[in-house]
This record gives structure tokens, sequence and C-alpha cells, in this order.
């Protein structure tokens, strides 16, 4: 390698480094402040707030999570042969999502086993944040 070239990978290769190693730190710091910004957001039962020059717009997004062992348990237990007939029940035994949906929407259940399919179920929240520097 001539020198030019030792020496141009030299400097990019220690500018990488301490730059790289600031972005590390600051993603922590705005991690950190993120985080901070929510609870109190949160705590305040804040969705939105501005300053001067930035405002956050704080949400919490429910995402319904099925507990498929607890779920394919109870259709198995109720009528196992028939849901794998209608596909709701694959041979590797998951819940085909789709077809258990067709399947609500069509009537197959009652209400008592909407029910029991619905406690096979968890809302999950997830918290988001989104600061934007006004006028952009």
């Amino acid at each position: 390698m001539d020198d030019s070239k030792f020496s141009t990978l030299t400097h990019l290769v220690d500018t990488f480094g301490v730059q790289n190693d600031n972005l590390k730190q600051l993603k922590t710091e705005v991690e950190a402040k993120n985080k901070e910004i929510k609870e109190i957001m949160s705590s305040e039962k804040l969705d939105y707030f501005s300053t001067g020059d930035y405002s956050a717009t704080y949400k919490v997004k429910q995402t319904t999570k099925v507990n498929e062992d607890k779920l394919l348990y109870l259709l198995q237990t109720v009528d196992g042969d028939n849901f794998r007939k209608l596909g709701i029940i694959q041979t590797k035994e998951y819940i085909d999502s789709d077809a258990l949906e067709t399947a609500i929407f069509n009537g197959i259940f009652d209400a008592e086993m909407l029910r029991k399919i619905q406690e096979c179920s968890t809302v999950v929240e997830t918290p988001t944040l989104t600061v934007k520097k006004k006028g952009k």
C-alpha cells in the first residue's frame, strides 16, 4: 500500500471510530430522553405537547397477541376434527388466523365459544413518541 492510501485509510478509520463512538453515545442519550418524555406524558395523560420549536405526540398502540397454545387446546377439545376439516387447525397444529376470522364472520361459533376464544388473546400496548420540528 502506498503512503497516500495508508494515510487516507488511517485518517478514515480514526475519524470513523470517533464518529461511531459519538453516535453510540448520542443514541444512548436520545433513547433515555425518549423514555423520560414518554413516562412524563403518560403520567400526565398528555397526548400532545408543544414547545417553541418542536411538538411531541404520544400514543399507545394496542395490538392483540393470541396465545396460540391456549386457543389450539380450546379448539381441539371442543371439536378438533371439525376445525381441522375447516382448515382452522392445520397439520402442524397452529391456528390459521384467516380461517378463524372467516369462521367467526360466518357465525360458526356461538357466543360462549366466542367469549372463550377471546380469552385466548391479550392486548399488547406499545407506547410511541413522535417529535417533529415545527414547519416540517
